[in-house]
């Protein structure tokens, strides 16, 4: 099992708190995530250290409402399930940079690891479902390029989709000067469809 761990700290320079990516399968993933909060719990303890050190988990907006469930119900049910107390960062924190919302998990090392289980099984099946949306899409209009899209940015922690035909493909546009009709196909994010 490869587990390859980055910590970004020119990202962060100065910063109270350093960001780290952690890129494994999503056991590899789950089992250094638990290893780190020890360490910090450890180091914690050695250097006297009181106040609770929370796990953070930093997830792309498009799939926290999904996290959170309808009248917060996802979130109350891992919440109560896994013995913790987790907050998410408001959306007025967003920026067309940083499209990233803080997921905060409070409880032992043993609760926290439990629930970053549970909230990455959850981000990773609404990645999934987006995936497959945007792949059915790919094959009803010829010539999208999902990767020109934009919707899943390298800054969420995922990789972005990697089907669909390649951008060097000509797509059909209509030709304006033959023709006096125009269509337009307009992309709109499945949670905003309602």
């Amino acid at each position: 099992l490869t587990v390859r761990i980055d910590v970004h700290r020119k990202e962060n320079a100065g910063a109270a708190e350093k960001s780290i990516t952690i890129l494994s399968t999503p056991e590899g993933t789950s089992a250094a995530c638990k290893s780190i909060l020890e360490i910090m719990h450890k180091e914690a303890q050695d250097i006297k250290f009181t106040e609770e050190i929370p796990l953070k988990i930093l997830a792309h907006n498009n799939f926290v409402g999904r996290l959170i469930g309808k009248e917060g119900r996802n979130l109350k049910k891992i919440e109560q399930d896994t013995d913790t107390k987790i907050t998410i960062s408001p959306l007025q924190e967003l920026t067309l940079y940083n499209p990233e919302r803080t997921i905060t998990v409070k409880g032992n090392v043993e609760t926290c690891a439990k629930a970053e289980e549970e909230i990455m099984k959850k981000i990773r099946e609404s990645y999934e479902n987006d995936i497959a949306s945007m792949n059915l899409q790919a094959h009803l209009i010829p010539g999208l390029n999902l990767n020109a899209l934009g919707l899943f940015p390298p800054t969420s922690g995922m990789p972005p989709p990697t089907s669909g035909p390649p951008s060097t493909m000509t797509p059909p546009y209509p030709q304006f000067e033959q023709s006096e009709t125009e269509t337009v196909h307009l992309f709109i994010p499945a949670l905003s469809v309602g």
